[in-house]
């Protein structure tokens, strides 16, 4: 599956541990058996994920978002983020008016993001038809979440999710829109959108905050025991409970079983879906952040000062003789991983004689798939033959990332290691 061969760290979730005894051998059998038939990938790339308990089942995809969202988003993230996430009116989406509230900056945030999104070619085939019900864009997140379940859920709906009380005009939109077993139920809807959150804060491949990736909703299938389907066949005899009973009684009979409350469910559940649809083959990339670097040398250094910014993969994009000096100046892109302690090394290799200012200046999207092993061609592994593939860098990167996180990574350490030695005393 595209699970077990998209990654290590997507593998080992599937994969037992070994072990001498064939006790532990046929429980570890079994827990990876579980493990599959809850997390599965289709042929279309959507992730179906049950709940620990069999009760809820999500279905959801990824796609990239187009660079016309992204260039929005990022145009506008800090108005995106007082209005998303601090739940404050921002006049930068107030569309002509002299005042605007909470409620109308989300639907004007909606109707952009539809605007932009029916422009790319995305919008037309991918989420044709999925309404905007979850952004993230705090602490440097790119995310959105898009219900094509036909649940008739808004961003406006996640703003008043917290606030209590139920919307019965959202009730009849949603029984209009879809089928019972493919909506969203409302009381879902939190859970769901934490899980998003918790996804997108922290990506399956280093734990950083995720960049460019739609998800989207496509069903959500609830499954109803003997007993409420009793209750269900019973309810139009007896009297009918109120809302706020009826909730108690709910959360109270979720809570009772082994695996804890179902809210907590289905957010780990959801978050689990959004982590796993980036491990599809060829799929994953690291975007960098790269900062734009202003070095002011003497034309005696200007060689030293290249053989520096060469080795920390620096993009020169202009150089040239300042007016009135003999001071030259130079231009370039710098990877903010290989900036540290570069201030050291330009005045060592100039000798001081050397002034530089930098300073963010994008993020930009690596071209090398960390996990090429798993989209080689059955010639291509003809021709590499038994040598090892070659790290690139965006590998390197991630493995930096882990290491210094203390994440799992695939280096080999050797611990305890002795000399080899003979033991017969030489005569």
């Amino acid at each position: 599956s595209h699970l077990v061969d998209s990654s290590t760290e997507a593998g080992s979730v599937h994969s037992a541990p070994v072990s001498d005894h064939n006790e532990n051998d046929s429980d570890a059998g079994m827990q990876q058996q579980h493990q599959q038939d809850r997390i599965s990938m289709s042929s279309s790339g959507v992730m179906s994920v049950w709940t620990a308990n069999r009760k809820v089942c999500l279905r959801v995809s990824a796609v990239a978002l187009p660079q016309e969202v992204l260039k929005w988003m990022d145009e506008f993230a800090e108005d995106l983020e007082s209005v998303v996430h601090r739940q404050q009116a921002s006049m930068a989406f107030a569309a002509g008016r002299t005042s605007v509230t909470v409620d109308e900056c989300l639907d004007e945030v909606a109707s952009q993001f539809q605007k932009r999104l029916e422009e790319s070619s995305i919008g037309s085939c991918a989420v044709a038809g999925a309404s905007l019900c979850g952004m993230s864009v705090a602490r440097g997140c790119r995310t959105v979440l898009l219900d094509a379940s036909s649940s008739a859920w808004t961003l406006r709906d996640s703003h008043h999710l917290g606030s209590g009380g139920f919307n019965s005009s959202v009730a009849e939109r949603s029984k209009e829109a879809a089928p019972a077993e493919d909506r969203v139920h409302r009381s879902l809807w939190p859970s769901v959108l934490t899980g998003f959150q918790l996804a997108s804060a922290s990506g399956p491949l280093c734990e950083e905050p995720m960049r460019g990736v739609a998800f989207v909703l496509h069903s959500c299938h609830q499954v109803v025991g003997s007993d409420e389907q009793q209750g269900n066949q019973g309810a139009g005899a007896e009297s009918v409970v109120g809302s706020a009973q009826a909730a108690r009684a709910a959360a109270a009979a979720a809570s009772a079983g082994p695996y804890g409350p179902l809210s907590g469910q289905v957010m780990v559940a959801m978050k689990e879906a959004c982590r796993y649809n980036i491990f599809r083959r060829g799929f994953a990339r690291i975007c960098e952040a790269m900062l734009l670097l202003e070095v002011n040398c003497e034309q005696e250094v200007m060689g030293k000062v290249y053989g520096v910014l060469g080795k920390r993969r620096a993009k020169v994009l202009d150089e040239g003789l300042r007016d009135g000096t003999s001071t030259f100046y130079i231009h370039s892109y710098l990877p903010l991983a290989d900036s540290f302690s570069i201030a050291q090394d330009l005045r060592e290799a100039a000798s001081g004689h050397v002034s530089f200012h930098c300073a963010f200046s994008h993020w930009e999207l690596s071209d090398d798939d960390p996990f090429q092993e798993a989209s080689l061609t059955a010639e291509e592994i003809e021709e590499l033959g038994d040598q090892p593939l070659p790290p690139n860098m965006a590998r390197k990167l991630l493995d930096a990332i882990r290491k210094r996180k203390g994440l799992a990574s695939d280096e080999k350490l050797v611990k305890d290691a002795e000399k080899q030695r003979t033991m017969t005393r030489m005569k």
